[in-house]
């Protein structure tokens, strides 16, 4: 009876080293399902709009726009700019918030294709750091909402500090320029003509600073506001004042 026992209690101990392998193990042997938002991604995010209001801290409350930098919309927006940027004459958004941060690495998502073969090595296998001397245009995985830098420009709108802001929470900062966790659908969700991206889902970093997957549900979204502010009505047509509107995702 009692060597009986004995085996019991040794296959016990067995079964239950098993369990508790295999809850430690398969975390890092199951690759990450499409759809899945990885959390390196959204932290990247987070870090680049903390980045982003630690720019206005150190500025007057003021928000970082293309006018200031003399570059055009699409390559203050959307590109990386060389790195580490020079002493003067940033021509990205990405370059006047790498002061913040020191970390090319948060630019880009692991998930991301064409930024890797803009880039032109195999980060996303190797996890190596990103090197420095990548080319100025190459594609950053996050792009600066339209709405921000076109209010900032606009002559008769001119909402340029944080004052302006009337719902942080409830405004879109940067978002994921493809639907990089949920197959790719959607193509590139910058191209004000792209059709296709209603309905994808993304990654996208609010005012706030906090990180949320929505699902673009127009064709305004996400460069613009569809909103009301105040009533939560929809607009006809794209809207970029943050005093009078702001974003409302799926």
């Amino acid at each position: 009876m009692r060597r009986a026992r004995e085996l019991i209690l040794v296959a016990a101990t067995l079964a239950l080293t098993v369990v508790i392998v295999s809850i430690v193990v398969r975390p890092l042997v199951t690759p990450v399902r499409e759809g899945t938002p990885v959390p390196v991604c959204q932290s990247n995010m987070k870090e680049i709009a903390l980045a982003f209001v630690m720019y206005m801290g150190e500025n007057n409350d003021t928000m970082p726009s293309s006018a200031v930098c003399g570059s055009s919309d699409d390559t203050f927006r959307k590109t990386l700019g060389r790195m580490p940027p020079p002493p003067h004459g940033a021509k990205t958004i990405f370059q006047l918030l790498y002061p913040y941060k020191k970390n090319i690495d948060i630019m880009f998502c692991d998930k991301d294709p064409v930024a890797h073969k803009e880039v032109g090595f195999l980060w996303w296998k190797t996890r190596m750091p990103i090197p420095a001397n990548l080319p100025a245009s190459a594609p950053t995985s996050y792009v600066l909402k339209k709405a921000i830098n076109d209010a900032w420009i606009d002559p008769k709108i001119k909402a340029r500090t944080e004052k302006d802001i009337n719902w942080p929470a409830e405004q879109l900062l940067f978002y994921e320029r493809r639907s990089f966790h949920w197959g790719d659908t959607g193509g590139d969700l910058s191209d004000p003509k792209n059709r296709s991206k209603v309905g994808a889902s993304i990654n996208c970093a609010f005012i706030d600073g906090h990180v949320k997957v929505h699902r673009i549900p127009d064709m305004f979204e996400p460069d613009y506001y569809n909103v009301n502010g105040n009533t939560g009505a929809a607009v006809k047509k794209p809207q970029i004042d943050p005093r009078l509107y702001c974003d409302k995702l799926q």
